[in-house]
């Protein structure tokens, strides 16, 4: 019984399929290598081996976003918002590097859609590190703004932002993005952590699946840079990497 599928494609050569075992950090993988250019002959082999490892017991799965659809029809993809806004002080202090910010000199903006739990702890911990914390997070904004400022005396506003924390998907150069659809928006770079195999690529939805899985924990994954927020021709260059 596998937990994990793992789909790569090399859109070059000769069509050809390859499902095989393996062991990730002690979590069994179904890795599905594809090779080859899209048409009819593969994608019917690549179905018939997607139907192999849902038999399998395959429910989730990683792979990049240009995988066609049906060749992962029946298996969920891996998300990392998760694992991003568990790792968001890691990310703020990879931005403050990154971008040479000083953020007790400056202002952070954080977005949101409404003023979740989520959005709460990150306005926390940025009170702590930062000068000013300026919210636009929908319901639920003036009792943490009321919060902030009976806490820790942080008054809402600030000019000149340095950084934004985007809970909705919206951002700017220095944005970490932390909405669902995080991994379309934007690119996280990680260092390999211990006992990281050298034949299998590092992917931040195979991190994510092994912190879901209790195989790594957020101290044993290092951030290591952070990508610009995607446009439209920017995730057509991702796509095709």
């Amino acid at each position: 019984m596998f937990l994990l599928g793992y789909i790569m494609w090399h859109p070059t050569g000769r069509p050809a399929v390859h499902l095989r075992q393996s062991d990730l950090l002690g979590l069994p993988v179904a890795c599905l290598e594809i090779q080859g250019r899209a048409g009819f002959f593969l994608a019917r082999k690549v179905r018939k081996a997607v139907g192999r490892m849902r038999l399998e017991g395959v429910r989730q799965g990683c792979w990049m976003p240009d995988l066609p659809p049906l060749w992962h029809e029946g298996i969920v993809p891996v998300e990392v918002w998760s694992l991003r806004r568990a790792l968001l002080p890691q990310l703020i202090a990879c931005a403050e590097r990154q971008w040479g910010l000083d953020l007790m000199r400056g202002t952070v903006w954080v977005t949101a859609e409404e003023t979740n739990a989520s959005v709460w702890q990150a306005a926390e911990f940025l009170a702590q590190h930062c000068r000013y914390v300026r919210l636009d997070t929908g319901m639920g904004q003036a009792a943490l703004e009321s919060h902030m400022q009976r806490r820790y005396g942080l008054a809402p506003g600030g000019r000149g932002m340095l950084l934004q924390i985007s809970f909705d998907g919206q951002g700017g150069l220095r944005t970490i993005c932390l909405d669902r659809q995080a991994e379309r928006q934007q690119r996280v770079f990680y260092q390999p952590p211990a006992g990281w195999p050298e034949t299998v690529p590092l992917q931040e939805q195979l991190l994510a699946a092994l912190w879901q899985a209790g195989r790594l924990s957020v101290e044993e994954i290092c951030v290591k840079s952070i990508g610009p927020m995607l446009d439209r021709a920017a995730e057509t260059l991702y796509n095709a990497t």
